[in-house]
């Protein structure tokens, strides 16, 4: 289970305590080890055709190799979350977030999570506290007329940070190393997370578990992102779809975080403004295809 990972057992597995020995979760890729004969994903995040990049053979499963159960009882206690003022954010704002450490983090893509925030009236950037000079360096790369909607909030026990999740609206993935236990929190307390997938299972767990409920539910997978401006367009229209329908929820006297968030796409300014970002993507995916082939594909790794 651990690969590599601090506190591995690879010593043992070396020794060849079993005759078939397999590699499932914990590692997010090959072990490199020819003592380990299998390794289990699925078919987006590790996709045959990289089978030669593996030195494992490949058990690939069905939807997505990454499972987690949020339904314990454990688990599922919303009291616990609080209210937004009690985490800073407003109430009728939307709220995109991150909440991965800062080794997760790289100035790109918090350049564009900031971008779709100014983009979008009023909306703030949730994300996790870190040392203050770390947050100080990560400030550095937002606008001034931003930085004051960034709040930062600490770290909580699994419970309370699941529950405390119910107040984003728009959850952003990271580059490089994508969410993988914090983007199952986003998806089971039912916050759309935007990813854009690299070419690295590392970097491909959060899409795939995107590309698996798209495959589940019968329709596409919303928030998977081909270039980094896709993945602006997208953050920025789901911010201003939750914006609105926060709107929408305080004018008829709401203050319920999941009421509101359910109304996206039931209100008719909601659905325009989601349309006119889809046509701003159509765009720019025909600029795309104008400059070649080549050039696409390159650009959407």
């Amino acid at each position: 289970l651990n690969g590599w990972t601090a506190g591995h057992r690879m010593a043992l597995l070396a020794g060849r305590p079993a005759p078939v020995q397999v590699a499932y979760m914990g590692y997010p890729g090959s072990t490199g080890a020819g003592f380990v004969d299998l390794a289990v994903f699925d078919r987006f995040v590790a996709p045959p055709e990289h089978a030669a990049a593996f030195t494992e053979r490949l058990m690939l499963l069905p939807g997505s190799y990454f499972v987690t159960d949020y339904r314990r009882p454990e688990l599922i206690d919303e009291g616990r979350g609080g209210t937004r003022s009690q985490h800073g954010l407003a109430e009728h704002s939307a709220v995109l977030c991150n909440h991965d450490k800062l080794h997760k983090l790289d100035p790109q893509r918090f350049e564009t999570w900031v971008a779709a925030v100014a983009a979008v009236e009023g909306a703030q950037l949730w994300v996790l506290a870190h040392a203050h000079a770390s947050d100080a360096a990560l400030l550095a790369h937002a606008p001034p007329s931003v930085r004051g909607r960034v709040v930062r909030g600490g770290r909580e026990s699994v419970r309370r940070h699941v529950a405390r999740m119910r107040h984003c609206d728009v959850a952003l993935d990271t580059h490089g190393i994508n969410g993988h236990t914090t983007a199952a929190n986003y998806l089971w307390a039912q916050v759309p997370l935007v990813t854009r997938p690299t070419q690295h299972v590392v970097g491909r767990v959060a899409a795939g578990m995107l590309a698996a409920l798209g495959e589940e539910c019968g329709a596409a997978a919303v928030g998977l992102a081909r270039t980094e401006h896709d993945y602006f367009l997208l953050a920025r229209a789901l911010a201003r779809a939750a914006a609105a329908a926060r709107n929408a929820s305080a004018r008829l006297g709401s203050g319920n975080d999941d009421s509101a968030r359910g109304g996206i796409g039931d209100d008719a300014s909601v659905r325009e403004g989601i349309g006119s970002d889809v046509s701003d993507r159509k765009a720019a995916d025909q600029r795309s295809q104008s400059a070649g082939d080549a050039g696409g594909e390159q650009e959407g790794k």
